[in-house]
């Protein structure tokens, strides 16, 4: 246990959360805006459904619209499988040619949590791929792939219905016709809560920070995430 929890911390805390270079390119923040719903089929499998809304340069342009939909599997008792799919509407607004872009993404991923006293720890490996629907690569659409590793620390206080949470997440984008390296790098630090409305519905506020770890001209995006979120359960269980 003390050596998930050292390896918890050391992975939440080693990006420096304030570190801002003048040479970043800010494009100021963005919000998120979800709803998502959670079926618990039975004691092994659950299975959900989430729409969110994405606005970014200062809330002043569309950024995208998505619909995901998950099913996750207790492997055992700490850890979980899980597989998934996204549809996204995108705003692409950088280039010459600007337009709205329908994509598909598939992940699947494995994850791993634990508890220490009041503390709930969570660490979780992730594969994405991403295609643009409608585009072949005769026409410049090749598979986009990221590798992410996120950890999360949340601290439960009795009687309190703001718990708060603080995770980090590495990325690793790999893509033919884009150099691979450090530019393919970035991370993402996270700072939330969860509010609890009732014993099944809850709203998650967090403040996120993500930048990439290249040389030259690296990009920094900020956010706020605004998550509703009401599970339910086969009622035989």
């Amino acid at each position: 246990m003390r050596c998930v929890l050292l390896l918890t911390l050391l992975l939440v805390c080693s990006p420096n959360w304030a570190q801002i270079k003048t040479s970043d390119i800010d494009r100021n923040f963005g919000i998120w805006l979800s709803a998502q719903a959670n079926y618990k089929f039975n004691k092994k499998w659950t299975f959900s459904i989430e729409k969110q809304y994405r606005l970014k340069d200062s809330l002043t342009s569309f950024d995208r619209l998505l619909i995901e939909i998950e099913a996750s599997y207790n492997l055992l008792k700490q850890f979980e499988l899980g597989l998934g799919s996204r549809y996204l509407w995108l705003n692409d607004d950088i280039g010459e040619l600007k337009e709205f872009e329908h994509h598909v993404r598939f992940h699947l991923y494995i994850s791993h949590k634990t508890r220490i006293g009041s503390l709930a720890l969570r660490n979780r490996f992730k594969y994405q791929q991403q295609n643009e629907i409608g585009k072949s690569r005769l026409y410049g659409d090749y598979t986009s792939r990221n590798y992410r590793w996120k950890s999360l620390i949340k601290y439960e206080i009795r009687n309190w219905r703001l718990d708060p949470e603080i995770a980090t997440e590495f990325f690793y984008h790999s893509q033919l016709g884009q150099l691979s390296g450090l530019l393919g790098f970035k991370y993402r630090l996270m700072l939330g809560t969860r509010y609890r409305i009732s014993k099944n519905r809850q709203i998650k506020f967090r403040l996120i920070t993500e930048k990439e770890l290249q040389i030259f001209n690296p990009q920094r995006n900020n956010f706020v995430e605004v998550k509703y979120s009401f599970p339910f359960k086969n009622r035989y269980l």
